[in-house]
């Protein structure tokens, strides 16, 4: 395979239910219903139960962004923004899918 296919098989097979999951369970987050197959992702908290949405809770995806010590750059030329560690980068214009595929990738590896 060539250097950075990985990452295409990446874009085309994985959901965003998958990417949220993912995040939560890396979180430490137990889901509700684990075998759920569409948005929202319902987590147990220490109040019952909440709603797990990065892609659009800036709070939560800056709680990722913190717990897993990412690097955000500014927007490039293309207007896309980046969430970046040592190893990976990840570039969307939506900067929380950027840190929600980043903090994904990094569990899948």
């Amino acid at each position: 395979m060539r250097e950075g296919a990985e990452d295409c098989l990446w874009e085309e097979g994985v959901s965003d239910l998958e990417m949220v999951k993912a995040c939560a369970r890396a979180m430490g987050f137990k889901l509700v219903y684990p075998d759920d197959t569409s948005l929202p992702v319902c987590i147990e908290t220490a109040r019952g139960s909440d709603i797990y949405r990065p892609l659009e809770d800036d709070t939560q995806a800056m709680a990722l962004v913190k717990r897993f010590d990412l690097c955000i750059g500014a927007a490039n030329a293309a207007g896309e923004r980046s969430a970046f560690t040592y190893n990976l980068c990840v570039l969307n214009a939506d900067l929380n899918r950027a840190i929600v595929e980043c903090v994904a990738k990094m569990q899948s590896a």
